[in-house]
């Protein structure tokens, strides 16, 4: 397998990870699942390239 079709099945995989989040979040949860929910969906979306300027605000 070349390099292409590794990141590609990366790139397939966090979208596969924030559609699966994404699911999750419209679900009835507890605030704290809530956060942590919203959380990994803006880290998938920063890694994926289309997040915003605030990723070091989920990095400690």
């Amino acid at each position: 397998m070349n390099d292409y079709d590794f990141k590609a099945d990366q790139k397939e995989e966090l979208e596969r990870r924030l559609a699966a989040a994404r699911r999750v979040a419209a679900l009835p949860v507890d605030p704290l699942t809530k956060e942590r929910v919203d959380g990994f969906i803006q880290e998938l979306e920063v890694e994926l390239g289309r997040g915003s300027a605030e990723m070091g605000r989920w990095q400690t």
